[in-house]
């Protein structure tokens, strides 16, 4: 048992002068929440005392659930890490302040490939058919024009954008109608025809149909159009970048993560893409084994090389294979 509850434990830990004033502090939320206190209850235990397989149980209330209902895929590792992170550090601050402890988070069973099948457990590998059907439901539930845009931005982050920014920052000029391409730094975006033909639609238009208060409109000349209220339009441009990049994201929370119990974000889909992208090239066996393995130079260099070429800006490849494993299958299995 631990010497002091998990209360204490974190207001300890996030009022402690190495972590005051840092981003670390911001990051309490992460895991002081209701869940945690939920799942000591049910199990038993305080955080402190909790083993692996207990650690696990508790990512996965933390990552795994929408509203309280299991999420068919699994989440990025991006959430993943994070957690632990935090947890690691959590452990030492115990360790160094309250009594000395074996720090479950450094245990290699939850690094690395056996991390990624622990979280996979019962889970499937997200596909793009499976957003397929979220878009053919939100397409019946919504009026045309606002699932067609709603759809227009999950294809912009799965046909290569990496962020809402760089949506926020499209201008005509870099736009290749012809090839339906768009040149971003270092990088060629290649949309789907579907993508193409959506993102000129709402270009061309000033309205959505059915929302009479709203408007479409630029922000400092931007190709793509955002959705404000009429009465906001001359002051659209002195909105900050941010403030607009949350607007775009904001828009699959609302109208994708909480109607359909379900939790799709910018970057799930912008490396579904990707890994997609490479299935295409290599196939789904040599995918999973570029990804997979640890020491072959051969695959590091396909990996590498198709990184490039699609313009992921993460270079260390260790990353973009934790980024990737949420999505391979072993096909010989």
């Amino acid at each position: 048992m631990g010497k002091i509850s998990t209360k204490e434990l974190l207001d300890n830990f996030f009022s402690s002068t190495d972590v005051v004033g840092t981003s670390i502090e911001k990051n309490r939320r992460v895991i002081d929440r209701p869940e945690l206190y939920n799942y000591e209850s049910t199990i038993g235990k305080e955080l402190i005392d909790m083993d692996v397989d207990d650690l696990f149980g508790l990512i996965q209330e933390f990552t795994d659930k929408k509203d309280g209902r299991d999420v068919p895929f699994m989440t990025s590792h991006n959430s993943y890490d994070q957690i632990t992170g935090l947890l690691r550090k959590i452990f030492n601050f115990y360790t160094d302040t309250v009594e000395p402890i074996k720090n479950p988070l450094y245990d290699k069973r939850m690094k690395g490939r056996q991390a990624t099948e622990r979280l996979r457990e019962g889970k499937e590998a997200l596909r793009w058919s499976y957003i397929e059907e979220i878009i053919n439901e939100m397409h019946n539930d919504l009026l045309p024009d606002k699932a067609d845009y709603v759809e227009l931005i999950i294809l912009l982050f799965y046909c290569g954008f990496e962020k809402a920014e760089e949506i926020v920052y499209l201008k005509e000029n870099m736009i290749n109608h012809r090839n339906k391409t768009i040149a971003l730094q270092g990088r060629i975006i290649h949309l789907t025809d579907r993508c193409y033909s959506l993102l000129v639609k709402f270009h061309n238009q000033d309205m959505i149909e059915g929302w009479q208060k709203y408007v479409l409109v630029g922000w400092h000349g931007s190709y793509f159009k955002f959705i404000v209220r009429a009465s906001q339009i001359d002051v659209v441009d002195e909105r900050p970048a941010q403030i607009m990049s949350d607007a775009l994201n904001r828009l699959l929370s609302t109208n994708i993560n909480k109607k359909y119990n379900t939790k799709i974000n910018y970057s799930t889909v912008y490396w579904l893409g990707f890994y997609e992208f490479l299935v295409r090239r290599y196939g789904e066996l040599e995918t999973y084994q570029m990804v997979t393995s640890l020491r072959n130079s051969n695959y590091v260099a396909k990996l590498v090389s198709s990184a490039s070429e699609y313009g992921v800006k993460e270079s260390n490849v260790s990353h973009i294979k934790r980024y990737l494993r949420p999505y391979v299958t072993n096909p010989s299995k």
